[in-house]
């Protein structure tokens, strides 16, 4: 699960690499103990039935009396208590993006040091080097997170440490057990926003153990666990469901050995991330057909990195569509990977095609229907989408004051955040207070400071991502963010990079709300237009 604030291309590598590891969680990869290499990282042997080491002295048995244990059929509790008593864990990984390392990752588990909270503690250090927008400039973006948990079973999660850093800023969020539940609070720059009450969480080092724990020689195809972590953007659990596909005999570092491929996918998500996991460790994490986590010795994760950057996220088409704005109906064939869901509705009717691709018929029309719960949860403000921050209620305050209807109150924000935002597309900003006050940012920070400003006048507002075509001077589809508005009772989208209170018909919704694990997919998806485009 990722808590950052992350988005885009980052959120994907950050969940990538805390699947089982450090979060068993959203959105994006997984970890490992001991591994076969050609360097020293302190972890066991890829045979080593369990993982051993410096630990929280407890020789405490966790009790599976009913079928509630999330650790299922994979994790036993005897074995969790065993690798919170004595496993560690030192792993390194390069992060690959469609054949290129852009980044590493570097994880930790074991005994929490004196004077941390609890007794059991989960690091990661997540490195990604972006391309600027000037020749030759890069900059690098950096997760640090730690989670730490209790010495006695079931080992609950204390607390939570997590901290961005980009070139925008830094974005800091601790979030800390009670008896009444969890308290958040959030930095951003050093100043510090109001504590935010959560409710209780069902957390435990099972989220952070989680492949560590697994020995591949004893697992069976279809063995399976559930695996609750909080989610702090959110501000509730969300579950990992892990499957083990299949388990084969392969040579590893020179000696054969049972070889698991394990199938995990985050509550909400449309895909899975795939795991190899050879005696306690992970060999490799893939999601999608795009991102791929390789466990590697530290001095060859740390190095020959190339830059992420925004040519590495984008779609042609095979003919000029004309100019986005004036397009008022769209229709593409798109294809994606088998299993894949392209988000269906009235504003984006997708059909079958013999070919295994979708016909796609795109509409500048109002979306679906906003149930109860969505519009609910929409409202509701968030360490990201803060709409409680003093700043951003004064000044929806001051946007929609005299204003004829939510239509109106919903145009007003749209064209405020168009005209006062500059647009930079090197920056990433983590709250919508921080976009405020920067008055600065691409589309991520355009959608963002839309939705907190429409939560704060009232008004349901969720982010979104997709594709959208740029234009015909440059012919593809690119990654964009935009926001939708809760309006007549529908999903109204609106786009404010682009200053239209309706958004036009060349945007393809690939992810709702912080579901972006299309991205993992990108490089395995094609459009194509095979008809005349209609206009407004």
């Amino acid at each position: 699960m990722v808590r950052s604030s992350v988005r885009g291309p980052l959120v994907l590598l950050a969940i990538g690499l805390l699947l089982p590891a450090c979060r068993c969680g959203s959105r994006p990869a997984e970890e490992t103990a001991g591994h076969p290499h050609d360097g020293t990282s302190g972890t066991t042997s890829p045979d080593a039935p369990n993982p051993t080491g410096g630990a929280v002295e407890s020789d405490a048995v966790l009790e599976a009396t009913d079928d509630a244990w999330p650790g299922g059929d994979l994790v036993s509790p005897e074995v969790l208590a065993e690798f919170v008593a004595r496993g560690t864990v030192d792993a390194w990984y390069g992060v690959y993006l469609t054949g290129r390392k852009v980044g590493w990752a570097h994880v930790e588990l074991g005994r929490a040091a004196a004077g941390e909270p609890g007794g059991f503690v989960a690091r990661l250090e997540l490195r990604i080097v972006q391309e600027g927008l000037l020749p030759g400039l890069r900059s690098e973006s950096v997760i640090r997170s730690e989670d730490f948990y209790g010495t006695d079973p079931p080992f609950p999660l204390v607390e939570s440490r997590d901290r961005q850093e980009t070139p925008a800023g830094t974005v800091e969020r601790r979030t800390t057990a009670t008896p009444e539940g969890l308290v958040l609070r959030q930095t951003v720059q050093g100043r510090a926003a109001p504590e935010r009450p959560c409710p209780p969480t069902a957390e435990t080092a099972l989220a952070a153990v989680g492949a560590f724990g697994l020995d591949a020689a004893r697992l069976r195809p279809g063995m399976t666990m559930v695996v609750p972590a909080f989610d702090d953007d959110d501000a509730r659990d969300e579950t990992d469901t892990v499957t083990v596909v299949s388990v084969e005999r392969e040579v590893v570092a020179g000696i054969e050995t049972p070889v698991a491929t394990l199938r995990v996918l985050h509550e909400g998500d449309l895909q899975p991330f795939l795991l190899r996991v050879a005696g306690n460790t992970t060999l490799e994490a893939s999601m999608g057909t795009g991102i791929v986590l390789r466990l590697e010795d530290r001095d060859r994760a740390r190095s020959d990195l190339s830059a992420l950057g925004p040519l590495d996220l984008r779609i042609p088409v095979d003919r000029p569509l004309g100019r986005p704005a004036d397009i008022g109906e769209l229709r593409l064939i798109v294809g994606v990977p088998a299993g894949f869901a392209i988000p269906s509705g009235p504003q984006q009717q997708v059909a079958p095609r013999d070919d295994g691709r979708f016909d796609v018929l795109l509409r500048s029309v109002p979306g679906p229907e906003a149930t109860v719960e969505e519009r609910a949860r929409n409202l509701r403000p968030t360490p990201e989408v803060d709409s409680d921050a003093p700043a951003v209620v004064a000044l929806a305050r001051e946007i929609t004051a005299g204003a004829a209807g939510d239509r109106d109150r919903a145009d007003r924000i749209v064209a405020w955040v168009y005209d006062n935002i500059d647009k930079n597309l090197s920056t990433n900003l983590g709250t919508a207070s921080q976009v405020l006050e920067r008055k600065v940012g691409d589309c991520t920070e355009h959608a963002l400071l839309v939705a907190a400003l429409a939560r704060a006048a009232g008004l349901p507002a969720r982010q979104v991502s997709g594709l959208i075509y740029v234009g015909d001077e440059l012919g593809f589809f690119g990654w964009h963010a935009w926001t939708q508005i809760v309006l007549d009772g529908r999903w109204v989208a609106v786009d404010a990079s682009w200053n239209e209170p309706i958004a036009d018909a060349a945007h393809l919704l690939l992810g709702i709300e912080d579901s972006t694990d299309w991205l993992t997919v990108i490089d395995s998806i094609t459009i194509s237009a095979p008809s005349p485009v209609t206009s407004n």
